[in-house]
């Protein structure tokens, strides 16, 4: 069996506390380069609808063979209904975000829809009090630190 992403940056990274870290930068990385090749896809094709059934399609092939090489497919029959609907509320969440990301990146800058759809600290605080309390832990370090970040996007979109 083959080791996958996590595992492989906890041991580059030599603890838990570093990939803390790297996983989200590599998340991140992936995340710009996906904003570059969808910008350079909708200035060829502008379709936003083709473009989100793209990525869509795409991420469930990749699901696909993340899952079937090592057998995990069994993994998904035994989701309990709670876990199928977080995790389709969240795919369902995710496709319409891809839909807005592509329509606004058909009408804007790359370098000016980026930062604006990276407020998302104030939304996922503002979420995460009202339905994680019971998980999510809310300091005031990071409310400041959130809305340092949402004041530098203001200033580079303006």
């Amino acid at each position: 069996m083959t080791p996958h992403l996590p595992s492989i940056l906890l041991k580059v990274a030599g603890n838990e506390g570093r990939c803390g870290v790297l996983v989200p930068l590599a998340a991140a990385l992936m995340y710009s380069l996906g904003v570059i090749s969808r910008k350079s896809g909708l200035t060829l094709y502008p379709s936003v609808l083709l473009a989100t059934w793209t990525t869509s399609m795409t991420g469930f092939l990749l699901l696909g063979f993340a899952l079937g090489p090592r057998g995990n497919w069994s993994r998904l029959r035994s989701l309990t209904r709670a876990e199928w609907f977080y995790f389709s509320l969240s795919g369902v969440c995710s496709t319409i975000s891809w839909f807005c990301s592509f329509t606004a990146l058909s009408l804007g800058p790359a370098v000016v829809v980026t930062p604006l759809q990276h407020v998302t600290p104030l939304f996922t605080i503002a979420l995460s009090l009202a339905f994680l309390r019971e998980i999510e832990r809310i300091s005031p370090r990071l409310v400041i630190g959130s809305l340092v970040t949402v004041t530098g996007i203001y200033f580079v979109c303006t």
